[in-house]
């Protein structure tokens, strides 16, 4: 007889799924840096209904998740978050998201809506995060396009 065993440990993406391709935060960061891609940053919970509700949206939205192949997708599960309170200037509530510029640094102006002044990386909807990666690669690819001239 031959016994398996069946792990029972959640993926790296957690409730947001794993049809997005995840990096923990140190090798995404890494790929980002040698890639030259954009990343993005995903700060969520399993014990959140926020980030259960987030999650649920995105499994199955074939434009993000297509979309998603443009970035380096970065999970902050509470495992593997990095050591630094940059992150948390204004507040730790979850889930909160990032965009990060190929160069490796973070664009505090791409935010969930302008009109949005205390939970300003909080995503309420696969929609408005589906936007504002559009938006976000747009902008990049304008940035690099002004650099070269």
């Amino acid at each position: 007889l031959i016994f398996l065993s069946l792990s029972l440990t959640s993926s790296l993406g957690g409730e947001l799924g794993d049809e997005i391709n995840w990096r923990t935060y140190a090798d995404g960061i890494y790929e980002i840096k040698e890639t030259k891609k954009p990343g993005m940053i995903v700060f969520h919970r399993d014990n959140s209904n926020s980030c259960v509700r987030l999650g649920n949206e995105m499994r199955g939205y074939k434009q993000l998740i297509k979309r998603s192949e443009k970035f380096v997708m970065i999970s902050c599960n509470g495992e593997n978050d990095p050591q630094s309170e940059i992150f948390d200037y204004d507040g730790t509530y979850v889930p909160k998201i990032f965009f990060v510029y190929p160069n490796n640094t973070i664009s505090w102006t791409t935010v969930s809506s302008q009109l949005n002044y205390q939970y300003r990386y909080y995503y309420r909807s696969a929609k408005q995060l589906n936007e504002r990666m559009r938006d976000f690669l747009k902008a990049v690819k304008k940035e690099h396009i002004e650099s070269e001239l």
